[in-house]
């Protein structure tokens, strides 16, 4: 217990440089929603690339998220009305990382959540969206500490 309050001194000939937190892995999000937002103006207005989520943001908090591609597929099959507003079908955010949480515990969120990306919020108490982070940077950031 007393160890886990302590500063942590790196090890005699740890590389400074290599990453401890997710704050350096933190990437602009590509595309951000109010919740008024309909359906039909989110899917004109969404860049090519394919994003894997998109946040629903309430002025700089992020309130929510969805996944462009999986509701693409409902609206056209009818489970969603095309008029619906992002609001009534974002999923409420349950988990987003900070710039300060280790690789290990953002890897343990990823796992939880089963996600292949995640926002990064100012802190656990407010939800001011910094960015996000992709597991697949996560996994290399964490590769490049075990193979040192």
């Amino acid at each position: 217990y007393s160890a886990a309050l302590a500063p942590r001194l790196p090890a005699q000939g740890a590389r400074e440089w290599q990453l401890r937190t997710v704050g350096p892995l933190v990437k602009p999000v590509p595309a951000t929603v109010s919740a008024a937002t309909p359906l039909q103006s989110l899917f004109a207005n969404l860049p090519a690339k394919a994003l894997e989520r998109v946040y629903v943001v309430e002025g700089s908090e992020v309130i929510a998220w969805l996944d462009p591609r999986e509701l693409l597929e409902q609206v056209s099959r009818g489970a969603v009305p095309v008029d619906a507003t992002v609001g009534s079908v974002a999923r409420p955010l349950a988990f987003a990382l900070t710039p300060d949480m280790t690789l290990g515990e953002a890897l343990d969120g990823f796992m939880r959540e089963k996600a292949v990306v995640l926002p990064v919020t100012s802190d656990q108490w407010r939800n001011t969206l910094l960015g996000e982070v992709q597991r697949e940077d996560l996994m290399l950031a964490i590769g490049d500490r075990l193979n040192s």
